[in-house]
């Protein structure tokens, strides 16, 4: 299997290592980075790893300056002819408020991680409209704020199989806490904002087909880890999700954004085919209610014609600082809304928070 992974940061590097330890077969890999010497680094290390299981595999690295633009990644594309592409890369940092906090990340923190939404979307957008542009048939893997960012995608007829992340974290740290060893007896409805507490409703876990009513309790050691102490869990994911791609034996997964549905779900994963699998009894609809509380709380909701809509009180915010924002956005604008953004963000990065 020939993969292109997008990205040279931390989450990168974990997906990487994770690839080379557990991929069932050997892989050749081509990490695209802006820095060659990041992006080779990642490649040597996951190269030592996964030729101790594989000695067929190959770790390679690739500079590409820009990843906005879909005409330099369609170009790389075309040379790589990649089956799986993981993008790993965003124009805003999770990580920013533990970093360097600034008004921008108290305004983040005030009105929701969502507020960031067209930061998020720019370069999965470009790697899914670089995909369509030369017609590959690659599977495309999100990790980039998939419950809303993969959303936006679909609703512009872009290929997007579904994320990395967010749900499957949840999953596996359900699976873990409950120490089931078959991840077959789990589903789980769970959205990016859960993994911070609950949100509009708890996460919604069944077991064996019964409703888990301590959801919280389940939840709350993975809660009390840092957000980078989870990035192994997403890179295991990653890595069984990879195998899934590549097989031809359904497995139940639990996904982000699958076929662009917002939110975080369980699904059925065969070769390039993937299906929402829900427990017994269990609607669409009671599934994606679920999700769309909780992306209120997380300050913003995509709908299926890709309108994104702050909530209220990102709404108020963006309203004090960025109007032209504050009623939301169509997905065909997500480039311009992302450029307003940008400026609003070097602004506001001048700027102490206001608590401090």
């Amino acid at each position: 299997m020939r993969l292109t992974l997008f990205g040279t940061g931390e989450l990168a590097r974990v997906v990487a290592n994770s690839l080379a330890l557990l991929h069932s077969g050997p892989l050749h890999v081509t990490i695209a980075g802006r820095d060659l010497g990041k992006a080779a680094d990642l490649g040597r290390v996951a190269q030592t790893l996964a030729r101790s299981r594989h000695p067929g595999s190959v770790f390679e690295a690739v500079e590409l300056e820009c990843f906005e633009e879909s005409g330099p990644v369609a170009e790389l594309l075309v040379r790589l002819a990649p089956d799986v592409v993981v993008c790993c890369a965003s124009l805003s940092s999770s990580r920013e408020a533990e970093t360097t906090p600034s008004a921008w990340t108290e305004l983040i923190g005030g009105a929701g991680f969502g507020i960031a939404l067209p930061l998020h979307t720019v370069i999965p957008l470009t790697l899914a409209q670089a995909l369509r542009q030369i017609g590959s048939k690659a599977v495309l893997l999100n990790s980039c704020y998939p419950d809303a960012v993969n959303p936006l995608l679909a609703a512009q007829g872009l290929p997007i199989f579904g994320g990395l992340g967010n749900a499957a974290t949840i999953a596996a740290a359900v699976q873990a806490e409950l120490r089931v060893a078959d991840r077959e007896r789990l589903h789980v409805l769970a959205h990016h904002r859960h993994l911070y507490g609950p949100a509009g409703g708890e996460v919604a876990i069944w077991l064996d087909g019964h409703r888990i009513e301590d959801a919280g309790r389940v939840l709350a050691p993975l809660r009390a880890a840092r957000r980078s102490s989870r990035y192994p869990l997403i890179g295991m994911a990653a890595a069984h999700l990879v195998n899934a791609v590549g097989g031809d034996v359904p497995e139940l997964l639990h996904l982000p954004g699958p076929l662009g549905h917002p939110g975080g779900y369980p699904v059925v994963v065969q070769g390039r085919s993937v299906a929402i699998s829900l427990p017994g009894g269990v609607s669409m609809a009671e599934a994606r209610t679920v999700n769309a509380r909780a992306a209120e709380a997380d300050g913003v909701s995509v709908s299926a014609e890709g309108w994104a809509t702050p909530s209220p009180e990102a709404s108020r915010q963006l309203a004090a600082c960025l109007p032209e924002l504050a009623a939301g956005f169509a997905a065909g604008d997500v480039r311009s809304a992302a450029k307003e953004l940008l400026d609003l963000r070097a602004r506001l990065r001048r700027c102490e928070p206001l608590g401090e």
